[in-house]
């Protein structure tokens, strides 16, 4: 999957405004690409969603309509999306554990999806975090 093995010297890195979690989103390419997986779990295009505006709601559209540069999630935001990343990440999981999924999925498939999970467990632990500490999530 293209984006996804870059090496991380530019792109976009996520800090909290307290300062104790730092992690690279990836390249500006690679984030798109996680973003793009995102929406398809939620059943949805993401080009089509930002065309819509937004539309259908989701508990993602803070993430999901961001620029890819700049701003900042507030703790409010990132309260509101750990449970439904938790409730992704278990169905990503539960995807990798059931034997029906390395008879149906080539190894390329396989590693996309464990690429976007890992992604996935740095994005809930900063939301987590930045709803208990009440700090921003920044984009730089």
């Amino acid at each position: 999957m293209q984006g996804k093995d870059e090496v991380r010297e530019m792109g976009l890195s996520i800090v909290c405004s307290c300062g104790e979690i730092c992690f690279a989103a990836g390249s500006y390419s690679g984030f798109h690409l996680w973003r793009t997986m995102l929406a398809k779990r939620l059943g949805f295009d993401l080009e089509e969603y930002w065309m819509r505006d937004g539309q259908p709601k989701t508990d993602f559209e803070p993430l999901l309509m961001h620029s890819d540069c700049d701003g900042y999630l507030t703790p409010k935001e990132c309260k509101r999306m750990i449970r439904p990343m938790e409730e992704l990440i278990r169905k990503c999981e539960e995807e990798l554990e059931n034997p029906w999924t390395r008879i149906l999925m080539s190894q390329e498939q396989l590693d996309d999806l464990k690429w976007f999970l890992s992604k996935c467990y740095l994005w809930l632990q900063a939301f987590r975090h930045s709803a208990k500490e009440k700090c921003r999530l920044m984009f730089t």
